[in-house]
């Protein structure tokens, strides 16, 4: 079985079936991850509530179950779902199977997301990053970064346009560009086209906009446009090398909407395949197989147009993936594990705790973690037999808070109270305090005898103690039995203690004593 991230509550395998193209290193596999209920399937994956709401505990790894993966959040919705694409260090050829893990449930994790470090190349823009782009201009374009976006702005004179290229090419291979694009609202005259894709750098065309292609033929490269040419019945247009196809008008108009490009250049079958997705349009334009191959391979994002109108095209971010065709396929999901630690016992199935190996090393400091937590589990859920487990939470919080001397500790969440109460806040002062207080108070053999010479003030004879002992369990009994499910034990708990401290210097350690002795003997 494998190992467990550490912090993590619940996890999922899902296995990546390979390619038939054959085996691949560092493939950027998409996955969907849905906040709610639902069956699982494919890229989609639903967590049933157990992760946090804006996605930001999520994490992948690899078999092994404990090296983490790099992943980039694409998209999100809190509370609804998010979309994930992650590095897969191997995936075999087809029929084989590559295993990964999604963990989640941890209250306290925030995103990992890691655009650079998941993709062959990768930008945000949050500044135009010189060592990355070289910029094109021409006849009064401009280039710029606002708002996290690649602003590029068409010139004053007719025949003008602006963009950036890749200042290092890529390893020739076949490659799948991921891009959401928009070119604002505004007057179109004429030809302009807002591109993504690879070129060669074989020729810049510096007569009508500026941009680099593979040939004196000034469109000639891998790209998917964004494109207009009205007189023509042009709208989107897909070209490798030589080879073009448009989309038509009868198209919905990509005018002043974000557009989320998919441009998959198959370089060794010479064919580009331009994915396009707006308001309700979903079209995807396949090339024939151009004359030449493309070589080298520089990535280009640029915006041309014919007129002069000023408008400006965006690029809000941009990642460059591997590709192979068919691209490995998502395989079946497993069912979810769970790693709970005085968690599913109690009920309170959303509360997220340390598994028993952290406890145990943090804090607990049992030699036999394993056997201890079944030891406490069985405390909890068989010995206590308390029907509300929420009520019987705050009780025993309360009991061992004011044991270990947290008097700031009151009524707070599950999650929160375990932290601070068993020491996970403060492990190197509190290890000790902790183990002796489930050593003596939560089952061991001698607790009892143990207590009696530890818990009550030393002003208090042995037979005060003990005529007191037989009241407070009959009293404390009463009140346990009462209140323990209604909304009010915790109020009356401190009442009754309020008013039975009358000569004891701290009743509150007594009081909590016998708390905990209810809950594991049989009174008189």
């Amino acid at each position: 079985m494998a190992q467990w991230l550490s912090g993590w509550s619940y996890r999922k395998s899902h296995e990546i079936v390979g390619s038939t193209a054959g085996a691949v290193t560092d493939y950027q596999i998409r996955i969907k991850v849905h906040y709610g209920s639902g069956t699982d399937s494919g890229e989609d994956v639903y967590l049933n509530g157990k992760c946090r709401s804006d996605f930001g505990d999520i994490r992948f790894t690899d078999s092994d179950g404990v090296t983490e993966l790099s992943y980039w959040m694409e998209e999100k919705v809190d509370g609804d779902y998010a979309i994930f694409w992650v590095k897969v260090p191997s995936i075999p050829a087809s029929p084989d199977t590559a295993t990964i893990y999604i963990y989640y449930g941890n209250p306290s994790a925030t995103t990992a997301s890691d655009g650079e470090a998941t993709f062959v190349l990768f930008d945000h823009f949050d500044t135009l990053d010189t060592t990355k782009w070289d910029t094109l201009t021409l006849n009064g374009g401009t280039v710029g970064v606002t708002g996290s976006k690649l602003k590029m702005t068409s010139g004053s004179t007719e025949h003008n346009g602006a963009g950036v290229i890749s200042k290092s090419a890529l390893p020739d291979a076949d490659y799948a560009i991921e891009a959401y694009i928009m070119r604002e609202t505004g007057r179109k005259t004429g030809e302009l086209g807002l591109l993504v894709g690879l070129t060669s750098k074989a020729y810049r065309d510096t007569t009508y906009y500026g941009n680099y292609s593979c040939s004196s033929d000034i469109h000639a490269c891998g790209k998917g446009t964004v494109y207009e040419y009205t007189s023509k019945g042009w709208r989107l247009r897909a070209w490798y090398y030589d080879q073009v196809v448009h989309g038509s008008t009868a198209l919905e108009t990509w005018d002043g909407k974000w557009v989320r490009l998919t441009v998959k250049v198959k370089n060794s079958a010479r064919i580009t395949s331009a994915r396009f997705i707006y308001g309700s349009t979903d079209v995807t334009l396949t090339t024939s197989a151009g004359s030449a191959q493309i070589t080298p391979l520089y990535v280009q994002i640029y915006y041309g147009e014919y007129g002069k109108s000023g408008y400006s095209s965006y690029c809000d971010w941009i990642a460059v993936r591997k590709y192979v065709e068919p691209e490995p396929s998502h395989g079946a999901w497993g069912s979810q594990e769970s790693q709970i630690f005085l968690t599913e016992s109690l009920g309170l199935a959303d509360s997220v705790v340390k598994a028993p190996s952290a406890v145990k090393a943090e804090v607990l400091g049992l030699v036999d973690t394993y056997s201890r937590t079944w030891t406490i589990q069985r405390t909890y859920s068989e010995v206590l037999g308390l029907a509300d487990a929420v009520t019987a939470t705050r009780l025993l919080v309360k009991s061992l808070t004011e044991l270990l001397g947290l008097s700031d500790v009151m009524i707070k969440s599950p999650s929160v109270v375990k932290s601070e109460s068993l020491g996970l806040l403060d492990v190197y002062s509190r290890t000790w305090i902790a183990h002796k207080t489930y050593s003596e108070l939560l089952g061991l053999a001698d607790s009892l005898q143990k207590k009696l010479g530890k818990a009550f003030p030393p002003r208090i004879s042995r037979k005060t103690f003990e005529d007191l002992r037989i009241e407070m369990r009959k009293r404390l009994a009463k009140v346990v039995a009462e209140t323990l499910t209604s909304e009010e034990s915790y109020d009356r708990l401190q009442e009754y203690q309020s008013n039975a401290s009358s000569g004891f210097r701290d009743l509150r350690a007594i009081h909590a004593t016998y708390l905990v002795e209810k809950s594991l003997f049989s009174f008189e």
